[in-house]
């Protein structure tokens, strides 16, 4: 009788946990130690009368392998729960680190590059009643002012692509592509529909984003003389595939020496941000080399395009 009351009173504790969060584990647990109780209440009275013998055992095992299909149901759920909570986490990040971004850019755009820019039209005047011996130190100030004003513009589109916002995601990432072709004299080729379906910022940004650190690591780090960047949409997805012709990923016990692969071949931390941004969002990153050394690597995004489409 006792252990009939005690695995009642565990049902219930599994049953309420079931109606507060409803989880199916909890309910499948709850009515397992249910049945159990019923059945230590009738197995001693039925044993008396031989009516369980052997039947008894064998429902006490299928009972116990209940308990154990509830409890790995309690533990599949309780990982779900927790994955959900980390990509929350890690999209709030995301949304933050975005956020603080566009206000720097901001700040940037707004402050330093007048003051520059002010600076510029002062110096300028200033050449104009300056004595000739000094108008060739007056112009290399003025160089070292237009480099300061393009860096500012420089890093203020890297923070924040303002072409995102007013053209759209293709225009963006081709302005990008051709951006970073001229400034490392990388060959690059860009394949992409004129239009591609609405999505949201958030994942324009994360694509405008793992292009950025795609080409980065294309440049710096793989050796790389030519890209090909190819953003397409396949059923519910957009797709963006960045492959390159350089080393590649380096071979689980390879000898990067031996191998004519330098040692900052490997990719850079940055994937982990991008993987951070991607997942965030639903999508998946797959970065692969294919053998031999030097068929180079590719990166392929893929992003679902209905759970991130603009209304």
């Amino acid at each position: 009788m006792f252990l009939a009351i005690a695995t009642f009173w565990t049902a219930w504790v599994f049953l309420s946990e079931w109606r507060r969060t409803r989880c199916l584990g909890a309910a499948v647990l709850g009515g397992v130690l249910v049945t159990w109780g019923v059945h230590h209440l009738t197995y001693p009275l039925l044993r008396g009368k031989n009516a369980w013998n052997p039947w008894g055992y064998y429902i006490d095992i299928l009972l116990v392998l209940g308990v154990a299909i509830g409890i790995l149901m309690l533990v599949l759920d309780e990982l779900q729960r927790r994955r959900s909570e980390l990509e929350s986490l890690s999209a709030r990040m995301v949304g933050q680190h975005e956020e603080e971004r566009r206000r720097i850019s901001l700040e940037l755009h707004d402050q330093s590059a007048q003051v520059w820019a002010a600076v510029k039209l002062q110096l300028g005047l200033v050449r104009e009643r300056a004595p000739e011996a000094l108008t060739p130190a007056v112009d290399r100030v003025l160089s070292l002012v237009d480099s300061g004003i393009r860096s500012i513009r420089g890093v203020t589109t890297h923070l924040r692509p303002p072409l995102l916002d007013d053209l759209g995601l293709v225009p963006a990432l081709r302005a990008l592509v051709e951006s970073f072709a001229e400034e490392t004299q990388l060959n690059i080729s860009f394949d992409a529909p004129a239009t591609v379906p609405p999505v949201s910022e958030e994942a324009s940004l994360a694509l405008y984003r793992a292009l950025q650190e795609g080409l980065a690591n294309a440049a710096r780090h793989s050796g790389a003389t030519a890209a090909a960047v190819g953003l397409s949409v396949t059923g519910r997805e957009l797709m963006l595939v960045v492959t390159d012709n350089g080393y590649g990923l380096p071979r689980p016990g390879a000898d990067p020496a031996r191998d004519g692969v330098p040692t900052d071949a490997a990719p850079s931390y940055g994937l982990t941000g991008m993987r951070q941004r991607i997942t965030a969002l639903h999508g998946s990153m797959d970065l692969q080399s294919t053998p031999p050394v030097g068929s180079g690597a590719a990166l392929t995004i893929r992003i679902p395009i209905g759970h991130h489409a603009q209304s």
